[in-house]
């Protein structure tokens, strides 16, 4: 598909992340994505070893993939992650909420992809729904949009719990709308009509 309407795809690394930052964008690059998720640690670690914003905006320019979505923030929840989660994954979601919204947009990203890291049942849904609208608003402020995913086996299992948490008028809505967003398990690009998320995106 081609046009002004086609989708941008966007590579998700997943696992593929812990082989590192040029491996992951030469990945889109041979998949001929013209975007790519990072995770928060990913650039972290980037910037602790010495490079900077301007290394890492040449890197991706050079293989024509766009850093578009900041992959995992757990911070916005009252409970970040459970404590049998296991360590690698700690170390991916240990960062704030500013931590985690500076890094996107000083990465030029669209948009921060929320998760429930906590055990099911350990969060009442209005505190995750004061958190979310929070968070959201947080994001709005930094010109980024924020994208909830449910999975099965974490605190936010289901759509139909996803849905309760973004569709409560206290999630912000002057500046928001609909996009398709959340995924169970696995992202893709081509996302299937029925699910939606609420995001905040401050119009420019």
């Amino acid at each position: 598909m081609t046009g002004r309407n086609a989708p941008e795809l966007t590579f998700w690394p997943g696992s593929m992340a812990s082989r590192g930052f040029i491996a992951v964008l030469d990945a889109a690059r041979s998949g001929k994505f013209p975007a790519t998720a990072l995770s928060p640690l990913t650039l972290h670690e980037l910037l602790v070893s010495g490079h900077d914003w301007q290394w890492i905006r040449a890197e991706a320019e050079a293989r024509g993939v766009r850093p578009a979505h900041l992959d995992g923030a757990a911070s916005w929840a009252p409970i970040p992650y459970a404590d049998d989660l296991p360590a690698p994954l700690k170390q991916r979601f240990d960062f704030t909420d500013t931590e985690v919204l500076d890094l996107a947009e000083a990465a030029g990203m669209d948009s921060v992809l929320a998760c429930g890291a906590f055990a099911a049942d350990t969060v009442p849904l209005d505190e995750l729904v004061t958190s979310y609208a929070a968070f959201c608003r947080m994001a709005e402020d930094g010109g980024l949009r924020v994208e909830l995913e449910f999975v099965p086996f974490w605190g936010i299992r289901d759509l139909a719990t996803a849905w309760e948490i973004v569709q409560v008028p206290t999630v912000p809505t002057a500046r928001s709308w609909w996009i398709p967003g959340i995924c169970s398990g696995r992202r893709t690009s081509r996302r299937p009509p029925w699910t939606c998320c609420r995001t905040s995106r401050r119009r420019r």
